[in-house]
């Protein structure tokens, strides 16, 4: 579905993206994560084309985005992190506007409806929440099974997340679709994500099923004097009083059982710090 290969990318003498290599399979919800400034948004870009690669292999669907750019943009629903549209235009006339760059686009009536959106109003009388709305909205109207959605959770209100965004993601992974996706909402997204990619310094530190990782990282109680079991990776000690805890990832499978499996926002915060 997307395979990436020893991707690089750098803006004169910023390396952003230093031989990114993973492979997102057909049905995966991937979760993106790191911090700001990582690479996240020019990965995007550079998956759909929009920028050229210094080097590495992209693959989607088996096309190569910088010589099948048009054909890529008609398959992959993008959520960008901004929202583009005119302004002084009505929602109507940019879906117009937009709507004849893709050939398959549908399910217009039913969002408009479902997300409570007047076509009627122009862009620069919707708030912030309603323009993320809308971005969705035009990411999810041209029958795609694969989706990049950077930060969609920005702006858009919890009820909606839980009641419209999460059913959406959902409805379309049953029937096959495939997410990339990219948020600071870890919490929430863990619900609903299956798959990890970890960038840290422009590089991928971490990837996996996330059910996998999650027995992979975990809490060790031990006494001061005591050593940590062999095979795991010490990321973070603190000490309290007689004993020591420790943060740790478990690099072959042990005998042992973690005091406490670590959840995914305690697993992002420990590998920004290690």
């Amino acid at each position: 579905m997307i395979e990436v290969k020893n991707l690089s990318k750098s803006f004169g003498k910023l390396k952003v993206l230093k031989n990114l290599s993973f492979k997102v399979e057909e049905g995966e919800v991937a979760l993106v994560l790191g911090r700001n400034g990582v690479g996240k948004t020019t990965l995007y870009n550079l998956l759909l084309g929009n920028l050229l690669k210094d080097r590495g292999e992209i693959s989607i669907f088996g096309l190569k985005p910088e010589k099948e750019r048009e054909k890529i943009k008609e398959i992959v629903g993008f959520m960008p992190e901004g929202d583009y549209f005119y302004d002084s235009w009505t929602v109507k006339e940019n879906l117009n506007f937009i709507r004849k760059f893709f050939k398959n686009w549908d399910r217009e009536k039913e969002l408009l409806e479902r997300f409570k959106i007047d076509e009627k109003q122009k862009i620069n009388q919707l708030n912030k929440g309603a323009k993320r709305k809308l971005s969705l909205l035009f990411a999810l109207c041209h029958n795609s099974k694969l989706f990049f959605f950077d930060e969609p959770l920005s702006g858009i209100d919890p009820i909606f997340r839980e009641e419209i965004l999460y059913s959406i993601i959902d409805e379309i992974q049953r029937k096959g679709g495939t997410f990339l996706i990219s948020s600071h909402f870890l919490e929430e997204l863990e619900n609903i994500g299956t798959y990890l990619i970890f960038l840290k310094d422009g590089e991928v530190i971490l990837e996996g099923k996330i059910e996998d990782l999650k027995n992979t990282f975990g809490l060790i109680e031990l006494k001061i004097e005591e050593e940590a079991p062999k095979n795991i990776k010490v990321l973070k000690e603190i000490q309290i009083g007689n004993k020591k805890i420790l943060y740790c990832q478990r690099i072959k499978k042990e005998e042992f059982e973690f005091n406490q499996v670590l959840n995914l926002n305690e697993i992002f915060k420990v590998l920004l710090k290690s």
